[in-house]
């Protein structure tokens, strides 16, 4: 069964950027990485995905269905996003947040249900936040916002979930934290994912599949292996690798080279 479908889309900003997808799908149930440069159009596909930008031409289908000829409520029940930067009330408890997730199926006058606390309460447990679900939001530190973010997202209770840049501003401990947690929920609840990073070698090691965004279009699309290649790389990122297995994953591993600024004296 298909997630996610983009068709033929052509989208392009005022500015001059133009993405073009002649054919993107995601499965039900897939953990995808979409890898890419500072400007290539990674945001933007996502954005196209969520139903957040309407394309030139073309179709984006969600289960089947217009993303765009969706009722925004019903859409957020169905997938959530996770933005690179949130802005969320800082005087709010961390259960409060994540109780902002179920805003698609609040009823007019009506306060939390059942349904809603319990949910709530599964998407804490789900993002490790149980013990600091009464704390306050500002005094977390940048790995545990992004988790209350992402229990959020969970809250909605969505079949697709889309990330932009999850692992942004977040040091290695709480980068692979994130990362670990969103393939359990692949694995455990068979929640479909998509998520854009900079960090190739996290997404070898996370990721099933890789897409490779450069220039708008989609220049690759696969397995870690067959995606991080050194000449593509180098073509889509401008620098020089050499490409080997992981030492314990077997996964690729990509080790930048000096390009003779470098000195290797000290």
């Amino acid at each position: 069964m298909t997630a996610l479908e983009v068709r033929q889309v052509e989208f392009a900003f005022p500015q001059g950027f133009r993405l073009q997808v002649e054919r993107f799908t995601v499965a039900a149930g897939e953990l995808v990485g979409v890898l890419g440069p500072n400007g290539s159009g990674k945001t933007t596909l996502l954005r196209l995905a969520a139903g957040t930008l309407r394309p030139r031409r073309g179709s984006v289908l969600l289960d089947g269905r217009e993303v765009c000829s969706l009722p925004r409520a019903e859409v957020a029940r169905r997938l959530a996003v996770v933005p690179q930067e949130s802005r969320l009330p800082f005087a709010y408890t961390v259960r409060e947040v994540v109780s902002l997730g179920r805003t698609p199926y609040a009823h007019l006058l009506a306060g939390p249900t059942r349904a809603d606390r319990q949910a709530v309460e599964t998407a804490l447990e789900l993002a490790g936040l149980v013990d600091l679900a009464d704390r306050s939001f500002g005094e977390l530190s940048g790995g545990e916002r992004q988790r209350a973010i992402l229990a959020m997202a969970l809250a909605q209770q969505p079949r697709l979930l889309l990330l932009d840049e999850p692992t942004a501003h977040l040091d290695i401990a709480y980068q692979l934290d994130l990362l670990e947690r969103l393939r359990g929920l692949n694995r455990t609840m068979g929640l479909t994912i998509v998520a854009t990073t900079h960090d190739l070698n996290l997404a070898a090691l996370i990721f099933d599949r890789l897409v490779l965004v450069q220039g708008g279009r989609i220049a690759a699309d696969g397995p870690a292996a067959e995606v991080l290649v050194p000449e593509r790389i180098q073509a889509t990122f401008g620098a020089r690798t050499l490409v080997q297995p992981h030492p314990t994953t077997g996964a690729p591993h990509v080790i930048v080279l000096p390009n003779g600024v470098l000195s290797p004296e000290c």
